[in-house]
């Protein structure tokens, strides 16, 4: 993460907002600048989060882990048993077994909650971080910007409102940053690259992704030997997309693709030239105070403590 950037939890806090924050696998967090706000899931303080009375806003922000790779297989390690079925073609399997996984999360975790809340009081946003892409060149997540990867379910529920559908029809997932700002009424002056999806917006508006693969391993991208995966090489990429075209740009590489949105077909549209999307590149990254601020240096004990989850997790040996 880029250095001195406020958190979501760094601005609710400083404005009153209480924090509450629960991961089922805390430890995963470590050397990020919100890492001190996790803390481990436990069902007894998040209740109490979730119903006792309060003269502040809260915020409760909750992190599940069991849809994550191996999804349950019984080896438990994402370069083992899960790993070994993709590469043979039986994703059906594995499929089947991810689709169990996110069952057992919303029914057996998150319904729950949800029972025992008042929704008169609570604003609800489920959502996750990423999806799969299950091929050659990417076994999980974490090497590219294809839609098995960024499309995403996002689930809301705002008190009062009607839960109107998003205005814009096609999100980004930093959009929630403003938008969970603006919904818990904090003031900020966030100049960031998402848009509240909320306010009334110009559909044209291109959303805007981003992945920086290294120094960062992808999930399988692991040093060992058994790896049963090509290694290939992805660099920075930066994405832009509306609900018409989707522009992806390797900057490391010097790749670009320009597809329909929905099905990623090459779009043939004379309109979306890469002059065109480096432009609106140049846009948003010049609009921002954020963008030419340097990355954080990474703590080796902050890198031990992230290898031994990733270790207890069945990524590396």
């Amino acid at each position: 993460m880029r250095s001195d950037i406020p958190t979501l939890f760094d601005v609710a806090e400083k404005s009153g907002t209480e924090v509450k924050a629960f991961s089922e696998v805390n430890t995963l967090f470590s050397g990020l600048p919100y890492a001190n706000n996790i803390v481990d899931y436990q069902p007894s303080k998040i209740q109490r989060a979730l119903t006792t009375e309060s003269k502040h806003k809260r915020i409760v922000f909750l992190h599940f882990w069991g849809a994550h790779t191996p999804y349950g297989a019984s080896d438990l390690s994402a370069l083992g048993e899960t790993a070994e079925l993709l590469k043979s073609g039986r994703d059906d399997i594995v499929r089947h077994r991810y689709s169990r996984a996110i069952e057992r999360t919303m029914e057996n975790q998150i319904a729950p909650l949800i029972r025992k809340i008042d929704p008169s009081n609570w604003a609800i946003i489920i959502f996750s971080d990423h999806g799969e892409s299950w091929t050659w060149d990417e076994p999980y997540h974490g090497c590219t910007l294809k839609n098995s990867v960024l499309r995403v379910p996002l689930f809301y529920h705002i008190p009062h409102s009607g839960n109107p559908s998003p205005v814009p029809p096609v999100l980004s997932i930093i959009d929630l940053y403003p938008s969970i700002l603006n919904l818990c009424q904090i003031k900020n002056d966030y100049d960031g690259f998402g848009q509240d999806f909320l306010l009334p917006n110009n559909s044209t508006f291109l959303r805007c992704a981003q992945i920086h693969p290294d120094p960062l391993p992808n999930d399988l991208k692991i040093d060992v030997t058994h790896n049963p995966f090509d290694d290939p090489e992805h660099g920075r990429q930066w994405a832009l997309f509306n609900e018409q075209v989707k522009h992806t740009c390797d900057q490391d590489n010097n790749l670009r693709s320009t597809v329909d949105i929905f099905d990623e077909t090459v779009s043939n549209n004379p309109k979306w030239t890469n002059d065109f999307f480096d432009t609106k590149w140049n846009e948003l990254c010049s609009a921002s105070k954020w963008s030419d601020k340097p990355f954080q240096k990474e703590i080796t004990s902050d890198r031990d403590i992230l290898d031994k989850q990733l270790r207890d997790l069945g990524y590396i040996e």
